[in-house]
């Protein structure tokens, strides 16, 4: 229950699922190296903070056209990161919390599952939050769509959505027969 003073707290939790026609080092190297302007239109991510030893330490600022008439900016700091399957960064900024990369080799393919768990500490945001948070949640799913598309050209492959079974109900890759 609120009180006089205190702000509306808007939350979400978004978990996207994909599996791609690449190897697991090379998608890796898109995620871990947070250079998403080349190929993510709208998103742009600064070096505040070089990295330590596998990424860890370092922060970048951000910023996300969005597909509604705002931007978010936020800071990313790595926390953690185990080359090529996990990356734990903290978000600070517009919105507050923590987003996980776990990339799982599946031989010449890998499944990517991109965990976003953050609030909202815009105070208009907060605010209208109850009432727009379906509106917020289209917003997010258009975004992370665009860099969805982006990323599936930039590779010269497609990007499909799947779930968490998609680790059990992957199609195999294509079979390689020789005709004598």
């Amino acid at each position: 229950m609120q009180t006089g003073g205190e702000a509306a707290v808007s939350t979400y939790k978004f978990e996207h699922n994909w599996l791609i026609g690449r190897e697991v080092d090379e998608i890796w190297g898109f995620i871990s190296d947070f250079h998403y302007d080349g190929w993510w239109p709208g998103v742009c991510f600064n070096t505040v903070r070089k990295p330590e030893e596998n990424g860890v330490g370092a922060e970048y600022d951000s910023e996300f056209k969005t597909k509604l008439p705002y931007k978010l900016r936020f800071r990313v700091k790595v926390v953690s990161s185990s080359p090529p399957h996990s990356l734990v960064m903290r978000v600070t900024g517009q919105l507050e919390g923590q987003a996980v990369w776990t990339l799982i080799a599946l031989g010449d393919r890998t499944h990517v599952r991109c965990r976003w768990e953050v609030r909202t500490a815009v105070k208009w945001m907060s605010a209208l939050g109850p009432l727009l948070k379906p509106l917020f949640v289209w917003n997010h799913n258009r975004v992370v769509a665009e860099g969805v598309e982006g990323l599936s050209r930039r590779l010269g492959t497609r990007v499909y959505p799947c779930s968490d079974r998609c680790l059990w109900n992957a199609p195999a890759p294509a079979a390689s027969f020789r005709h004598n």
